[in-house]
């Protein structure tokens, strides 16, 4: 699946930080994609009513993504743009799942408003409940976000095995797509030395993702650890390999929210690695 021509799912609730990432996600990718604006919504079932809740929730959403979709258009300074409306009747991860087998879906892009855009809300489910259920690599924007261009990324994983097939995929299309100088660094406790196993997964990940440099910081606290390498390397986009296994959950255990703010300024890509 190549990035141009691919489709770029923006989730919205009409909120200002939904609104900021779709205009993010627009200057990023431009008219070289296509668009699915998608909003849902849940309604109760009712024994006895006079008045079909779905309906008329389905009616007032459609309404306001033409509203949104003429303002998108409008605030864009692209031209050309394909985007299509979708409203949908569930929870957000089950109606994004069921769109995929639809499209050729590059990125799945979320709005987040909080102090860290790791636990923010969006549509009634959070951030981390989206990346964790949704079949779909995953662009977080922080309201924060001002879109100035992206050039140097960062790929932060931990280092017990190498990259699945898929996942070194993804990320060397992104890197080609954008032009990205790619970096990639894990953090560790501790200062012991390298492991034999260690210092080769690090050498088949530099071979696999084409790179020349993989660094290892030394932190107790992974959030703290990787802030600190992102203030030493001007990053425009941190990309998180997503194993669900203690690094990833380090990051996003909710003791740690506070101690994320020095990466919650930038937009995060959040691959899942099987």
């Amino acid at each position: 699946m190549e990035i141009g021509n691919s489709t770029v799912f923006l989730l919205t609730d009409f909120s200002d930080h939904a609104r900021n990432a779709c205009i993010y996600a627009i200057d990023l990718f431009k008219n070289q994609v296509n668009y699915v604006l998608i909003n849902t919504f849940q309604t109760r079932e009712a024994q006895v009513t006079l008045i079909n809740l779905e309906e008329m929730a389905f009616d007032e959403s459609m309404s306001s993504l033409e509203q949104e979709k003429d303002w998108l258009l409008r605030k864009s300074k692209q031209t050309d743009l394909s985007i299509e409306i979708c409203s949908k009747n569930g929870r957000i991860t089950d109606v994004i799942n069921s769109l995929i087998p639809k499209y050729d879906v590059a990125v799945a892009v979320v709005g987040t408003k909080g102090r860290s855009n790791l636990e923010s809300l969006l549509i009634g489910s959070n951030t981390k409940n989206i990346m964790r259920h949704v079949k779909l690599p995953v662009l977080s924007i922080p309201i924060t976000a001002v879109f100035n261009g992206v050039k140097q990324g960062v790929v932060a994983s931990e280092i017990k095995a190498v990259l699945g097939k898929s996942t070194v995929n993804r990320i060397n299309k992104w890197k080609d797509f954008f032009n990205l100088n790619l970096k990639a660094v894990t953090v560790r406790g501790g200062n012991s030395p390298l492991s034999n196993q260690e210092i080769a997964t690090i050498d088949k990940i530099v071979k696999q993702l084409e790179i020349k440099d993989f660094e290892v910081e030394e932190n107790e606290s992974v959030p703290l650890g990787l802030c600190k390498f992102i203030a030493a390397h001007d990053t425009d986009l941190l990309i998180l390999i997503a194993k669900h296994t203690g690094f990833f959950n380090r990051i996003f255990h909710r003791s740690v929210t506070n101690e994320m703010l020095g990466i919650s300024l930038m937009p995060i890509l959040i691959l899942e690695d099987n």
